[in-house]
Parts: C-alpha cells; sequence; structure tokens
C-alpha cells in the first residue's frame, strides 16, 4: 500500500497541483499563437488527469471498502461523517471522479470544460492556501506587510503548471510536425 500511495502523492505533486496553470497556457497559446497546435497538448494535460483520478479512485476503494489500513480508513471516516462532510464529499468529488467526463471526446475536445475541471480539482489547494493566507493576515503573523505576495509553495506550483503545459505543448507540436511529415 505505502509504494502507491508515494506514486499517487508524486503525480499529485508534481503533475495536478499546478494543472490548471497547465490548461490556462494551452489556452492562451490557442488565442493568441494559431501556428501552434493545442489539440494534442489537451489530450495529453486530460489523460494525466484521467489517469489521476483512476488512481485515487483505487485508492479510495483500497482505503473504504477493502480497510487495508486502519487509520487511514478511520481518518476517511471522519472527514466523510464530520462537522465538514459536504465540504469533504464535494472535494472528493471534484478531484476523484468529475475527471472522468474526460473519457468522452466530446468533453476532452472542450478547452474551457477541460480548464473548469483542472480548475475543479486543484480547489483543494487553492482553498487552503485561501485559509493560509486569510488566517495569516488576521492574526498578523509574518509582522510585515509582505503577505499578500504569494507563498513559495504558490510559486512552485504555479511554477510546475508552466512547465507542464510548455511540455505538452512541446510534445504535442513535435508529433503533429511527425505526422503532418509522415502525410506528405
Amino acid at each position: 500500500m505505502e509504494p502507491f500511495i508515494e506514486l499517487l502523492s508524486f503525480i499529485d505533486d508534481h503533475f495536478i497541483d499546478g494543472i490548471f496553470v497547465s490548461v490556462l497556457l494551452i489556452i492562451i497559446f490557442k488565442k493568441f499563437l494559431k501556428s501552434i497546435k493545442t489539440k494534442t497538448a489537451l489530450e495529453i494535460v486530460s489523460y494525466l488527469m484521467i489517469f489521476y483520478c483512476l488512481l485515487s479512485i483505487i485508492y479510495l476503494f483500497l482505503i473504504s471498502v477493502v480497510k487495508v489500513d486502519s487509520e487511514l480508513y478511520a481518518s476517511f471516516i471522519n472527514r466523510a461523517t464530520g462537522i465538514y462532510k459536504l465540504t469533504y464529499i464535494l472535494m472528493l468529488f471534484s478531484h476523484s471522479f468529475l475527471p472522468l467526463l474526460l473519457l468522452f471526446k466530446k468533453f476532452r475536445s472542450k478547452l474551457f470544460l477541460v480548464f473548469f475541471i483542472a480548475l475543479f480539482m486543484n480547489l483543494g489547494w487553492l482553498f487552503e492556501s485561501f485559509v493560509i493566507h486569510s488566517t495569516t493576515i488576521h492574526r498578523d503573523y509574518e509582522g510585515d506587510r509582505n503577505v499578500f505576495l504569494p507563498f513559495d509553495r504558490e510559486l512552485i506550483i504555479f511554477g510546475k503548471g508552466f512547465l507542464l503545459g510548455i511540455l505538452a505543448l512541446i510534445i504535442g507540436n513535435i508529433k503533429e510536425y511527425r505526422l503532418g511529415k509522415i502525410k506528405n
């Protein structure tokens, strides 16, 4: 169970956390740079979200039905039935089940729908970041007034999302270029 959790955590930390930035970058490239093909890049990002979604559903199945680890099971039940159960269930739905819509090509080809699904997948850490910022401002932990600047974590996540978007665009355009050469 431990290697599976590490794999899920690795994918979440390095690819999923800033994936809406990647889709936003693809939208910007499609809008302003017509010569760059974005269809394959959008498919790469969509399949990454679907893969992560399927892994998280397997993880939830292992915790809730098989009850592999009693501590994880207790934590899952406490969150799902506790005082904030509505927000946890909403986060769980948007993070683990909403991306299954991308299995349908009709949804996967709509750029703004993929963006909103990616944004809903990232709402968890966005809300967490908002709470950290607002409590810092409210309780005046920092002491100085630079608390409105993004923290290091947010900058790193945005950077990872930007790099993933650039990488998807490069891979997608290489694929489009090669397919164009093969057809000619």
